[in-house]
């Protein structure tokens, strides 16, 4: 073998050149580990690939479900608006006849009150008259 020939990947670090055979066989191994890896890593890629495109269709699937239950969600907010509003009317209705009845009631009071107090002088009245008279 000419000392040409022998390059740095011929030459152990101790300085001992490398047998063809061998240097072939180091070659191969690396080969078939780098082809290995490469294997290794297009499998991967291949499988990262479809789990992407799983989920862009798990993504696709659940916006369109939440799509729905927004829509169904805005559909019970509306009906709970309205009820919420014809609520309020009766509340503000009943608060009005609520108040006009309070109102009729101390009014009723009153008269109840002036009555009876026409009523007691008309008795004492007449017992006046009634005793005078005796």
């Amino acid at each position: 073998m000419d000392i040409c020939q022998h390059t740095s990947e011929n030459i152990e670090p101790s300085g001992e050149s490398i047998p063809e055979e061998e240097r072939d066989a180091r070659f191969t191994n690396s080969s078939d580990k780098t082809t290995t890896d490469l294997q290794s890593i297009t499998a991967q890629l291949v499988r990262t690939q479809k789990c992407i495109k799983d989920l862009h269709g798990e993504r696709w699937l659940l916006k369109k479900q939440l799509s729905r239950w927004t829509g169904a969600v805005q559909v019970l907010q509306e009906s709970q608006e309205e009820n919420h509003c014809k609520l309020e009317t009766q509340i503000h209705m009943l608060a009005e006849s609520s108040e006009d009845m309070r109102k009729e009631l101390q009014e009723l009071r009153q008269n109840v009150q002036v009555l009876l107090t026409l009523r007691h002088r008309y008795f004492q009245n007449q017992y006046f008259i009634t005793k005078s008279s005796q």
